[in-house]
């Protein structure tokens, strides 16, 4: 670990980066005897990944992936038995496979628009026949309806991939990707009923909400998302203005731990937590 850190404070980004991609792909063939597809077990299922995806660092030797998150999603859902869950900015499939694992009656509906982690949670779905469980659309989700430019980066850090690059990784390639919106979603899916949503875009968090206004007045489901103020820096609004939305949709924003969001006390979470929860005020 210690010539790992050094070695980061001394090469030049470019190659660190391609070090750490060639390093992370050598294992997962090495691992997977040069398979095109990686796999990996987790949650009870088969996992398939493109090589060098840095996420599986985090899931092996049985790991959760974002454990107390998904066990608050979870707990949520049972509340609500008869509702969905929606998974925006679903990468891999990590978090929904954990849901479908605990609740399998639950019906799944994923958003995933980076073309690499896209087909990976396909060939997932497929390899595990979960095709009547979890749909997953390779859209984004946003606040408006047309093509945009989506910003990819190589494998190890493609959970960074957003519509803006936040300058956190390495180099961007940007692939152009159909944006829709929650509210278009709800229309031609039938307007199902949703308990739970999780959202995870790098940044573009709030534009989901702008666009799934009249869903979430309909719905009320409980949100997950992250805020996470590095990731803001490079989108025209602040963590403040997510929770000024949330207030005036007559939403209540808490942490993880449970502790209410005000704006008093907002900016003493910058840094100590990324990922909350908004419930429907009473």
């Amino acid at each position: 670990m210690k010539l790992k850190k050094i070695a980061k404070e001394v090469l030049p980004k470019s190659a660190w980066n391609f070090l750490r991609h060639y390093h992370d792909i050598s294992m997962d063939i090495i691992l997977n005897r040069g398979a095109r597809v990686c796999k990996i077990p987790y949650s009870g299922f088969t996992l398939c990944y493109g090589t060098g995806n840095a996420l599986i660092k985090k899931i092996r030797g049985g790991k959760i992936f974002e454990k107390k998150m998904c066990e608050s999603i979870v707990s949520n859902l049972k509340l609500k038995p008869q509702s969905g869950f929606l998974d925006i900015g679903a990468n891999i499939g990590l978090i929904s496979l954990y849901v479908h694992s605990k609740l399998p009656a639950v019906k799944i509906f994923a958003f995933e628009p980076g073309p690499h982690q896209a087909e990976s949670f396909f060939e997932t779905i497929k390899e595990n026949h979960l095709n009547d469980k979890i749909i997953l659309e390779a859209i984004a989700l946003g606040n408006k309806l047309e093509k945009v430019a989506f910003m990819t980066h190589f494998s190890q850090d493609c959970s960074g991939d957003g519509l803006v690059d936040t300058n956190r990784a390495g180099e961007t390639t940007p692939v152009a990707v159909q944006m829709s919106t929650l509210d278009s979603w709800y229309e031609k899916a039938n307007r199902p009923q949703v308990g739970v949503v999780k959202i995870d875009t790098e940044g573009a968090e709030l534009w989901v909400l702008q666009g799934g206004e009249k869903f979430i007045s309909e719905t009320k489901p409980i949100i997950y998302l992250e805020i996470e103020p590095k990731n803001l820096a490079v989108y025209p609004y602040t963590r403040e203005d997510i929770l000024k939305w949330f207030n005036t949709h007559q939403y209540e924003l808490y942490t993880l731990g449970n502790e209410l969001c005000t704006e008093d006390n907002f900016k003493t979470f910058v840094g100590k937590y990324d990922t909350y929860v908004a419930h429907p005020k009473k």
